[in-house]
C-alpha cells in the first residue's frame, strides 16, 4: 500500500505540473495521456504545449540519449539562476515552463527502475566506488573522464549527491539519467543528504526554489526514499553511506557506517520502501553513524544524529 501511495502521488505532481503548463503528452504508441505510465524509458515521448510548439527544430523527442547529451555540453556553461533557458544548459532548446515536468518524468522512471532492485545490492566486480559529490558536478565529470562514462565503467555511488555545490540539479540527474539507461551496471546509494530534512537546510531545497520549483524538490524526495542503503561486492566487501569502518565477520567494511540493530544482512534486506530517514533506529544509522578509536561499544555521535562504534565492536 506505501508503495501505491507513492506512487500515485507522484503521478499527481506529474500532472499538476502538465496542468500548470498546459502540456499533453505523446507517444508513439499512445495518442495522448495525462499519466506517466506511458512515459517509459525506452519509449520517445513528444511533449508538445497546447498553446504553441515546444521545440524549434527536428530535435524533438525526449529520450535519455539527448537529456544525457545536454546534461554533459552544459559542463563548460555558467551557472544561472533559473535552470535550462539557454542552449548548452541541462535541455537546451526546451523553453522553461517545461522543465519541471521533464525532471518530474525522469524522477518516476528512477523511481521504477529503484524500486525494481533490492536495497541490498549483490555486485560482481570489477566496479569503481565512488564518495560524496554534493553538487560539485564539474568533480563528477572529471571522475567519468578518468575512469570511464557508463557503460564502459561500472560504478557505485555512495550518496550525497545533493547540497553544498552549486550544481545539485545537474548531478543528480544525469545519475538519475544513468541509472535508467545502465540499470544493470550503474548504482547509486543513499547517503544522509539524500532525506527531505537535511537537504531542506544545505543546500538543494534552496537550488531548487531558485531554479525550477519546490515541486521538483518534492518529487526528488520522493525518489531518494526509495534508494537502496547497502551493497555487497564480490561477496565480501560491503558498502554504505558513511566513514571507514571495521572488518567484522565475512566482511570487509569500505566506508561505511553501522549500527547496534544490525545483526546479519537480513536487517538490511527487510528494510522497506519508499521510507523517509527516520531519527533513530537501523536506517538512520547506516547513513550517520561514524567509527571511533576512543569510544567504549557504541556511544552517541557528537553531530547529534545515531552512533560512534567503538573500533574493535563486532556486529555481524
Amino acid at each position: 500500500m506505501g508503495n501505491l501511495n507513492s506512487k500515485q502521488s507522484i503521478e499527481k505532481k506529474l500532472k499538476e505540473a502538465a496542468a500548470d503548463n498546459n502540456v499533453v503528452i505523446y507517444s508513439k504508441n499512445h495518442k495522448s495521456t495525462d499519466s506517466l505510465s506511458n512515459v517509459q524509458p525506452n519509449v520517445e515521448t513528444q511533449l508538445i504545449s497546447q498553446q504553441e510548439p515546444v521545440l524549434e527544430n527536428s530535435d524533438q523527442y525526449l529520450n535519455l540519449d539527448s537529456c544525457i547529451q545536454r546534461l554533459l555540453d552544459c559542463r563548460n556553461s555558467k551557472v544561472v539562476k533559473n535552470i535550462c533557458l539557454k542552449q548548452n544548459e541541462i535541455f537546451g532548446i526546451f523553453i522553461q515552463k517545461l522543465i519541471a515536468f521533464l525532471i518530474i518524468a525522469i524522477c518516476m522512471a528512477t523511481r521504477e527502475v529503484l524500486l525494481e532492485q533490492p536495497i541490498l545490492l549483490e555486485l560482481n566486480p570489477s566496479v569503481n566506488v565512488v564518495g560524496d559529490i554534493h553538487g560539485q558536478y564539474g568533480d563528477l565529470l572529471r571522475i567519468f573522464d578518468l575512469l570511464g562514462y557508463p557503460p564502459t565503467s561500472n560504478y557505485l555511488f555512495l550518496g550525497d549527491y545533493v547540497d553544498r555545490g552549486k550544481q545539485s540539479l545537474e548531478t543528480i540527474l544525469l545519475l538519475f539519467c544513468y541509472k535508467i539507461k545502465f540499470r544493470d551496471n550503474f548504482f547509486i546509494l543513499r547517503g544522509n543528504h539524500e532525506c527531505y530534512s537535511v537537504n531542506r537546510v544545505y543546500g538543494f531545497y534552496d537550488e531548487c526554489k531558485r531554479r525550477s520549483s519546490l515541486k521538483v524538490w518534492r518529487c526528488f524526495g520522493d525518489v531518494f526514499n526509495c534508494l537502496p542503503v547497502a551493497a555487497i561486492i564480490a561477496g565480501k566487501i560491503f558498502c554504505v553511506h558513511g566513514i571507514i569502518s571495521v572488518v567484522i565477520s565475512q566482511f570487509k567494511f569500505f566506508l561505511g557506517g553501522l549500527s547496534p540493530d544490525l545483526n546479519s544482512m537480513e536487517d538490511i534486506r527487510n528494510l522497506t520502501r519508499p521510507r523517509d530517514v527516520p531519527d533513530s533506529g537501523l536506517l538512520n544509522d547506516l547513513l550517520w553513524s561514524d567509527p571511533s578509536e576512543h569510544a567504549i561499544d557504541w556511544e552517541e555521535s557528537e553531530r547529534g544524529v545515531s552512533y560512534c562504534e567503538f573500533s574493535n565492536v563486532n556486529s555481524v
